[in-house]
């Protein structure tokens, strides 16, 4: 069986998941490729709506969710004559070949664009394949009531009634995670992480991440956390892509014992496993990836769109705290860094709620399903 993915090069999450149930499928002896839908409109498409995604999410947030509220306000936007949809359109001729010249068996959609690709695909005859969708948040997206697949991989529970109240069939809906790379479905004792990066196992260990890309206002919180963190503690800022950020706060914070500054890292699971508390924004990656650390969260409202329902997922079920404005949101961290009592709390509601490696649970669902 051969299994291609489709994602879109409009922030890191829907390549990540991509990425994930890639893994999972290898593992299970199937050949599985990634390909970004928007590059069969054209080549240069994934790097313009990559980087136009990228600087708005980055510099004008408020422009971002405004366009998220605009979306859900107005579904006509993604129906058949709309100028999005004939703007997608032009792609699918080229998708419908790469899929028979590849003889895949089975398309996955990580974003709605490509979902919204993929029917259109879909509507010609002649092409007898399985589809899906995987949802990398804990909502409906806007536009998916359009498209027309086999299956949709929800984040839980929560989110069945948001999908059928946009229309989509309750039969089709699969309750399986969201899926994150497999290093983060695993824990290492805390005590036994902090000791590895050289941190006692009776301090206190704030991570501190913003997508990444570092954005929002993480100089500015982390500034903060400086000034109210505990003598014996330590925080650990990851910039990511974000290389400004990343000499302001060396140049600021550098000197600082306590604070540990780091660029890009492919150790992000191991800092995880390290952390008492995560300081991030809610991202449905970033948030599942500590869902399944059981690593509690104070939440930064950086971006809100699809964003605003993750916070409310995590925040309503005692997984995630969070605070308006810096200051507030500092003292926040502090405030629950010391309060070991709360922290168990939430990572016992954290472990309630895990969904265990999602990605295998997406594979193991079609390999049954296609047998």
């Amino acid at each position: 069986m051969k299994v291609l993915i489709l994602t879109c090069n409009t922030g890191g999450g829907h390549n990540t998941a991509a990425a994930s149930v890639q893994e999972a499928f290898v593992k299970a002896g199937w050949s599985c490729d990634i390909a970004d839908a928007l590059a069969f409109i054209s080549k240069r498409v994934p790097k313009i709506m990559g980087s136009g995604h990228n600087w708005i999410y980055r510099h004008a947030p408020a422009l971002f969710n405004f366009g998220y509220q605009f979306s859900e306000q107005h579904p006509d936007l993604f129906q058949e004559e709309s100028g999005l949809y004939k703007f997608l359109s032009v792609g699918t001729g080229k998708m419908k070949a790469c899929i028979e010249e590849n003889g895949y068996d089975m398309v996955i959609c990580t974003h709605a664009f490509a979902a919204l690709m993929l029917t259109g695909v879909l509507k010609d005859e002649g092409l007898e394949i399985r589809t899906g969708f995987i949802s990398t948040d804990y909502t409906c997206y806007p536009s998916i009531e359009e498209s027309e697949l086999d299956w949709y991989f929800i984040s839980d529970e929560s989110s069945v009634e948001d999908f059928v109240a946009k229309g989509l069939p309750r039969e089709k809906l699969v309750r399986t995670g969201i899926p994150v790379s497999a290093k983060f479905c695993h824990r290492r004792p805390l005590e036994e992480a902090k000791r590895l990066l050289g941190i006692r196992p009776e301090q206190k260990h704030l991570l501190v991440m913003c997508g990444s890309m570092g954005c929002g206002p993480i100089r500015d919180v982390a500034e903060e956390l400086a000034e109210r963190l505990p003598r014996d503690a330590v925080m650990t800022v990851i910039c990511g892509s974000n290389e400004s950020l990343y000499r302001k706060l060396t140049q600021k914070l550098g000197d600082d014992e306590r604070v540990r500054i780091l660029g890009f890292t492919d150790q992000v699971s191991q800092l995880m496993d390290s952390a008492d508390l995560y300081l991030t924004k809610a991202g449905g990656l970033s948030t599942t990836e500590a869902l399944n650390k059981h690593l509690p969260m104070c939440l930064i409202d950086a971006i809100a769109g699809c964003e605003e329902y993750n916070a409310g997922y995590f925040v309503s079920r005692g997984m995630a705290a969070m605070a308006e404005g810096e200051d507030a949101l500092a003292d926040l961290c502090i405030d629950l860094l010391n309060d070991d009592e709360q922290l168990a709390k939430m990572r016992a509601q954290m472990e309630k709620h895990s969904p265990g490696n999602a990605a295998e649970n997406i594979v193991k669902f079609i390999v049954n399903g296609v047998n």
